[in-house]
């Protein structure tokens, strides 16, 4: 996790870097051949994804990972997973989109963007651990393609090359005292509307890097005791 003195001078928000051990993918010299051939190609990876039905894991292996881990019992592989925290954004909302769902109603659509600083915050920790790595000889980490770019922009979901959001989406519905800064009040109800309070991680007034269901829980225990409170009055 990159100190506070990395954030400061770097304009950089929290985020939470972590290092899995796991064994190299059990494959075949056919197989890291031809994915390869599909994901170095233009247009290969959307190509295989059609014919096949799902995307090529064009984020690892391929010939060259092969040939390096041939005979080399000690390698050891592993991934780096990023959680970071993103920045207040008002062009990112949910919508009601025009598709239904079986019971005829419109189904939610996510307008999820991020800006120059959510880019930055994943980008510069992660080259400084990959720096880090091969200093220290500890090893050599790869690092995909559009996160070195000068301008990031990530990946579509599900196109296998790194998975960009997770399932914390947080914010939408935030607290604030004000109304023309957040939905519900410091008691999660409803501005203007006296019997709807919500709970959840969309009432968060900022989003962390850290998982959210232990505050989660400790706002649904404080608004329980809220309406205990005013059931009682």
């Amino acid at each position: 996790m990159p100190t506070d003195a990395f954030r400061a001078e770097n304009a950089t928000l929290g985020i939470f870097l972590r290092v899995y051990n796991q064994p190299p993918p059990a494959t075949s010299l056919g197989f890291e051949l031809g994915l390869s051939l599909q994901c170095a190609a233009p247009f290969g990876d959307r190509l295989a994804e059609a014919v096949r039905g799902e995307a090529a894991p064009c984020d690892r292996g391929g010939i060259a990972d092969y040939m390096r881990l041939q005979g080399d019992g000690r390698t050891l592989w592993g991934r780096v997973v990023c959680n970071s925290e993103q920045a207040l954004n008002p062009d990112s909302r949910v919508l009601l989109g025009e598709a239904r769902d079986a019971f005829g109603m419109r189904r939610a659509a996510l307008d999820w963007r991020m800006t120059a600083i959510d880019y930055r915050t994943i980008k510069l920790p992660t080259l400084a651990l990959a720096r880090h790595f091969a200093e220290q000889d500890l090893g050599r980490m790869r690092v995909y393609d559009w996160l070195l770019a000068e301008d990031p922009v990530a990946p579509a979901p599900g196109t296998g090359n790194g998975v960009v959001g997770s399932w914390h989406h947080m914010c939408t519905t935030r607290m604030s005292d004000d109304p023309r800064q957040g939905v519900v009040d410091r008691d999660c109800r409803v501005h203007g509307i006296a019997n709807l309070y919500i709970g959840g991680c969309s009432v968060f007034s900022s989003a962390g890097y850290v998982n959210p269901t232990y505050t989660i829980v400790q706002l649904a225990l404080r608004l329980g005791d809220h309406l205990g409170r005013e059931l009682r009055a």
